[in-house]
């Protein structure tokens, strides 16, 4: 069977959180037409610059491959993602992204990011888990994708929001199928 690939308008760009700058998604909930096209986010956000964006445009908010900048030795950037995933600021977390995948970064990464994400819902986050295909290359749209049960495609920010997604990696031959 064939599945539909729903494209949402957002924006990445980043959030500085605890002295450390994060990649985040913003993906806006409503539909605009070109006369009303909602304002680029800054390259850097504050918490405070989020909120304020996110009043006036609601949307939700990812992280974006929370594990890519740690090393074994980075314990205290470790802790900061933990803070933040646990601030309320984001609503999901990446788990799989097709530009990583593809470009051999170890898969230690994303099993860390599972890790972080679990260990967030069990401390009372309420986060969803999603994939993405952060497609810098058109080869790679539709590599990873966020999978939910809703039947409408308005459907996936409730989905969102009651951390009911899962992330899914899509393989070259079913995507050109």
């Amino acid at each position: 069977t064939r599945r539909k690939i729903l494209c949402l308008l957002g924006n990445e760009t980043s959030l500085r959180f605890g002295n450390v700058r994060h990649h985040i998604n913003y993906i806006f909930e409503e539909g605009f037409d070109l006369n009303d096209f909602p304002p680029t986010l800054p390259t850097h956000l504050s918490p405070a610059d989020l909120e304020s964006f996110r009043k006036r445009y609601p949307g939700i908010v990812f992280l974006c491959h929370p594990a890519l900048k740690l090393k074994p030795h980075t314990h205290k950037r470790a802790k900061v993602v933990e803070e933040l995933m646990a601030s309320g600021l984001v609503d999901g977390v990446e788990i799989f992204n097709g530009s990583m995948l593809s470009n051999g970064v170890p898969s230690i990464l994303t099993r860390r990011g599972v890790e972080m994400l679990l260990g967030a819902r069990s401390r009372g986050a309420h986060l969803a888990a999603l994939g993405c295909s952060d497609a810098h290359r058109q080869d790679l749209v539709g590599s990873a994708v966020t999978a939910f049960r809703g039947k409408s495609p308005a459907n996936i920010f409730t989905a969102i929001r009651e951390a009911e997604t899962y992330p899914v990696l899509v393989s070259q031959k079913a995507r050109e199928r």
